[in-house]
């Protein structure tokens, strides 16, 4: 160097330390991982994920619930919708529930009469069903019901222009 200090050498890393392994390729754990959510259809996982829940200890349930949170799911809106302790009223199909028992499939009214969904020539393609806001092509088979959440927020009620009235 210019004023006379000298340069310490500084060793090269290894081709194949831990450090190196991270930008190279993903290790045998990721790729397990990987693997085998990648080979397991989505209703499959979420049944074994929510059966197995039961089988860890509490410790394990803990880890489980640290990493949901990493990954990003709303651990902290779940332990709010546990603790309400308010009987809530769904707007859509009329029922008393708990937040804590509301899942995706909780709510689930008949569908009300579809808008056919034409093309420009005219032809019949799909229903428009207004009251879970979906649109299913002609030819595919129709959950009897909707599914969905329940709720209280008016936004999200339903747009068929029917009277439903309360149980």
């Amino acid at each position: 160097m210019p004023d006379g200090r000298q340069l310490a050498p500084r060793g090269i890393p290894a081709r194949f330390s831990e450090s190196a392994a991270s930008f190279s390729r993903p290790t045998d754990d990721i790729m397990i991982l990987k693997y085998t959510i990648g080979n397991l259809e989505p209703g499959d996982f979420y049944a074994k994920l929510r059966g197995g829940v039961v089988l860890l200890d509490k410790a394990e349930r803990m880890k489980m619930t640290d990493m949901l949170q990493k990954m990003g799911l709303d651990v902290v809106g779940a332990r709010k919708a546990l603790d309400c302790n308010n009987l809530q009223h769904c707007i859509r199909c009329h029922q008393n529930y708990w937040e804590r028992d509301n899942w995706l499939t909780s709510c689930q009214p008949r569908h009300a009469e579809p808008r056919p969904v034409l093309t420009k020539n005219g032809h019949h393609v799909g229903n428009e069903y207004t009251c879970c806001r979906k649109t299913y092509a002609v030819n595919v088979v129709l959950p009897a019901v909707c599914l969905n959440r329940h709720t209280t927020r008016p936004e999200f009620g339903f747009d068929d222009g029917i009277q439903r009235n309360c149980c």
